[in-house]
């Protein structure tokens, strides 16, 4: 009965939702994911806190490529899994299917887009929603961007975040938690696992991630793929990026806290 309830909470169409069968290397991959990634994130961060503001257009894209390089290393393992496995992309919600609530998404992530033009073209006239969105991005404030010339590496960090982030959480994770309790309470523990590892942004930064986390994971389960997450993901980190070089043109840095 339980197993039935599990597959009708499920994405219609789907056999990720069978019993899982993790091995041995997908629990080091999960150890290296819970541990070392947020290890390294955290000491990271903390470094980019302890220096002046000055050496942070110096460090900043060595954190950037760092990230970058960690983050699709562990994403080629777990491809690197699945293909030595013959496991099906299903598993990781790779596998897109037309839904309705694919649909729902897309129409909501267009709306998303919108709204989010708007709250730019407002900021040089609301000196209350600048308040605000430099208090949101601060405990990250460091990590963005500060000047034009680190966006491109910025970007490529942010759109690795989304594909990769998303491929391991709401992916890799979620299927490795699936083979010890039911759907829900996966969802929960991956949800966070997700926020812990943003530990470095303080405790109300991992609480606003572990949000998210769950934010984007109501979209895997309507959309039946990570694909519509991984957009969502990588476009909410870019827009992080582009509001912190909005608050420094309007004389709000963030990177000097």
């Amino acid at each position: 009965m339980g197993e039935q309830r599990r597959a009708s909470l499920a994405p219609r169409g789907h056999d990720r939702y069978a019993a899982p069968v993790p091995t041995p290397w997908d629990l080091l991959v999960l150890l290296l994911l819970m541990i070392a990634l947020p290890v390294r994130a955290y000491l990271g961060m903390r470094h980019l806190r302890a220096v002046s503001a000055d050496a942070l257009p110096r460090l900043r894209p060595q954190y950037h490529a760092r990230g970058i390089a960690a983050q699709w290393m562990l994403a080629a393992i777990v491809a690197a899994l699945w293909i030595t496995h013959h496991r099906p992309l299903a598993q990781l919600l790779l596998v897109p299917r037309p839904t309705w609530g694919l649909a729902g998404v897309m129409i909501g992530t267009v709306g998303i887009v919108i709204a989010v033009q708007r709250q730019m073209a407002k900021l040089a006239n609301d000196a209350e929603l600048v308040a605000r969105i430099h208090d949101r991005l601060a405990p990250a404030g460091r990590l963005l961007p500060a000047h034009a010339k680190e966006w491109p590496l910025f970007a490529t960090f942010a759109v690795t975040a989304g594909i990769c982030e998303e491929l391991l959480f709401r992916g890799f994770l979620q299927w490795v938690l699936l083979s010890y309790v039911g759907l829900w309470p996966s969802v929960v523990l991956q949800v966070a696992i997700f926020g812990v590892a943003h530990a470095y942004q303080g405790g109300a930064g991992m609480l606003r991630t572990g949000f998210v986390g769950a934010f984007l994971t109501v979209v895997v389960l309507l959309s039946g793929s990570l694909y519509p997450a991984m957009v969502l993901h990588a476009l909410m980190d870019l827009q992080a990026g582009r509001l912190a070089l909005r608050l420094r043109e309007l004389g709000h840095p963030l990177s000097e806290m």
